[in-house]
């Protein structure tokens, strides 16, 4: 067994580390949004980058139905039945946004599961056969649109990185809201946050919960995400707490789902392609 040596071993790094974190190069590749990750010689994750973010713009109409569509396939279709009832009776703030949808559509945590059940299956049939203008649409709609400006950049950029749509649904509203309440203009993710961010959704769903929160600090305390470190705690928590088959049917099923409303059945691939990846000025 190698002898460790707490000078080589422990000591000096540490000393080069701050020695890095205080030279002026690191402190102006932080100053100005720029990934630090080959001055601090590790690969450059590809998905990092900054979200911009701003108040006055308005998604174009094919974005809010492309978003909608995503939002309502996440909680009435793709969240297994008995997550969403426990989401709707004390959800977290990364499923507020859940909350806010079946509150907005007349469904009470009070009522009793049959209750809730007998009214999702009338909301997922009616939603199916629901017009544009419909109330219920638009219902559902005010209540994506709220925070849209912050929670859909984050949706975007989570999609891009390839985070399964089971994280990144919550996660865009939990991090977006709180973004919105704060008014900031921009997140920086740099290669460190994401590739943390990467390697903590990963971790193994029967992880210990105490060893989960340790594995979540390391991997998100200190950078972008730290801040929102609760927000995605939790989560994290209420997705992998699903059966790891439950979670696979809803990764297969993702985009597969009957669009809503007839003008999301006429978006076209063409228009999906050029449109989701921009949000239009209000005019």
């Amino acid at each position: 067994m190698e002898e460790f040596n707490i000078l080589t071993d422990f000591y000096f790094p540490i000393q080069e580390q701050e020695k890095l974190y205080n030279s002026n190069a690191y402190k102006n590749l932080k100053n100005n949004n720029i990934d630090t990750a080959e001055l601090e010689g590790d690969e450059p994750d590809k998905d990092a980058g900054e979200i911009v973010f701003d108040d006055k713009a308005k998604m174009s109409e094919g974005e809010n139905d492309i978003f909608l569509k995503d939002v309502y396939d996440f909680a009435f279709k793709d969240l297994p039945r008995d997550t969403l009832i426990s989401i709707i009776r004390g959800g977290t703030n990364a499923f507020q946004f859940v909350n806010n949808l079946t509150s907005a559509v007349g469904i009470n945590p009070n009522d009793t599961n049959i209750s809730i059940n007998k009214k999702l299956d009338k909301i997922k049939t009616d939603l199916d056969k629901a017009e544009k203008d419909s109330p219920l649409v638009s219902k559902l709609l005010a209540v994506v649109a709220q925070d849209a400006a912050y929670t859909y950049p984050i949706y975007k950029k989570l999609k891009s990185a390839g985070i399964p749509q089971s994280y990144r649904m919550p996660l865009a509203f939990g991090v977006g809201g709180a973004l919105a309440f704060d008014k900031d203009k921009s997140l920086f993710v740099d290669s460190a946050s994401m590739r943390g961010l990467k390697n903590y959704i990963g971790v193994a769903p029967d992880t210990p919960i105490e060893e989960m929160y340790d594995k979540g600090v390391q991997a998100l305390e200190f950078g972008a995400f730290g801040k929102f470190f609760d927000t995605i705690i939790n989560g994290v928590k209420v997705v992998k707490n699903i059966p790891p088959e439950q979670v696979k049917q809803t990764a297969l099923s993702l985009g597969g789902a009957a669009a809503i409303t007839a003008a999301v059945d006429k978006v076209s691939d063409n228009q999906q392609n050029n449109i989701i990846s921009k949000v239009t000025e209000n005019k």
